[in-house]
């Protein structure tokens, strides 16, 4: 899962610090993904990995150093919004096991 909320990081995707590997990407996220639109988020996805010029314009791309990725998501990705809906779940998830204990403990 870390691997994919990386890839989905579109600061390390877009600047190829991370390289795409569907099957991971697909297999890890299945589960947050209904059965009958798996076929649409991976064309979706396929779209962000080919760093669609509609998604990444220049203002989004200038926007993606500044903000953490997940308000990036909320703005930018509308376009692709089945992806969009699935990474704004998996990038506001804690960090660490810490934070869920200090959740708990509170």
């Amino acid at each position: 899962m870390h691997a994919v909320a990386v890839f989905l990081n579109p600061s390390f995707m877009y600047d190829g610090k991370f390289k795409y590997e569907q099957t991971d990407v697909k297999d890890d996220v299945k589960w947050m993904v209904h059965p009958s639109e798996m076929d649409d988020f991976v064309a979706e996805l396929l779209r962000y990995n080919g760093k669609s010029q509609r998604l990444f314009n220049t203002l989004s791309v200038l926007m993606m150093k500044k903000v953490h990725p997940r308000l990036w998501w909320e703005y930018n990705g509308g376009e692709l919004s089945l992806l969009q809906k699935v990474v704004i779940r998996i990038l506001s998830q804690p960090c660490s096991s810490s934070a869920r204990r200090i959740n708990w403990s509170a």
